[in-house]
């Protein structure tokens, strides 16, 4: 049996799935059904439900410019 969480996750795929497929149809009046999704968006946003999604850190965009600086400068003190 599937945990409520496994729940929520197929149910946000599922969602997401759906609204691509409304917004990729060629039809006019699909587009009206993206408000009748409201009550499952409502559902997962109380249940706190959101993707994971890989988050970059400051430090982590620091230490990527320090490295493509040091690059940088390493190729101009070569040539």
């Amino acid at each position: 049996m599937a945990t409520k969480k496994e729940k929520l996750e197929n149910l946000d795929e599922l969602l997401l799935t759906l609204m691509i497929n409304i917004m990729e149809d060629v039809d006019e009046e699909k587009v009206e059904e993206l408000s009748s999704l409201s009550v499952p968006m409502n559902y997962l946003r109380n249940n706190q439900v959101v993707s994971d999604k890989p988050r970059s850190t400051v430090e982590d965009d620091t230490k990527k410019r320090l490295e493509a600086a040091a690059k940088r400068r390493a190729k101009k003190e070569s040539i």
